[in-house]
């Protein structure tokens, strides 16, 4: 069956791009230039159907029918180097995904002046009395106040973020071996030895 022809993006023009997950069975078309994306779907032309029923409108960027927001193509990156390095059962580890990303958090604060670990626990006990939110808002909390961090120090979060999806891509043997030793069930990346054992 000849692939189904996709119509330019209907937000800049951009020309669209077949992106895949084989792995997750995921298909997605994306434009090239602005990363606008309906979401992913199970097939191939599950997923041109969808551009092009998203081309065919004039209705600005939304959530998908599948509920996903439009897939920026960076995340798409991030997905196939996760897939690459871990493989689908420790990419897919909510509670893992979870447990790196505030280590990532902290460790980013720790660069921070005047930024302590009291700090740090004065804020999980905060946050963690309080009703747990939103997912969807969490996740846009934590994008627009990362941006604004980066603001007030002059650093492009767009190129770290670049840099950094390129470095980890050089490391996968190194990042690898680190999650193999990474003890069964805890949330620290490493054994830690207690102190008199």
């Amino acid at each position: 069956m000849s692939a189904i022809s996709l119509l330019p993006c209907p937000f800049c023009g951009g020309e669209p791009q077949r992106c895949s997950n084989s792995a997750h069975e995921m298909h997605w078309v994306l434009c090239i230039v602005c990363h606008a994306s309906p979401g992913d779907r199970r097939s191939p032309v599950e997923a041109a159907a969808a551009w092009n029923s998203r081309a065919a409108s004039t209705s600005a960027p939304s959530l998908s029918d599948s509920g996903r927001v439009f897939r920026p193509g960076f995340q798409a990156e991030v997905s196939q180097w996760m897939l690459a390095c871990f493989g689908p059962e420790v990419s897919d580890d909510k509670l893992e995904r979870a447990d790196r990303f505030t280590e990532e958090a902290l460790e980013l604060a720790q660069t921070i002046p005047g930024f302590s670990a009291d700090r740090a626990h004065a804020l999980v006990d905060y946050v963690f009395e309080r009703p747990v939110g939103q997912r969807g808002q969490e996740v846009g909390g934590t994008m627009v106040t990362m941006a604004a961090l980066c603001n007030t120090f002059g650093v492009g979060i767009v190129e770290e973020a670049e840099r950094e999806l390129a470095r980890v891509w050089t490391k996968i043997e190194e990042i690898r071996a680190k999650q193999a030793a990474k003890p069964t069930g805890s949330a620290l990346p490493i054994a830690i030895a207690r102190s008199g054992q």
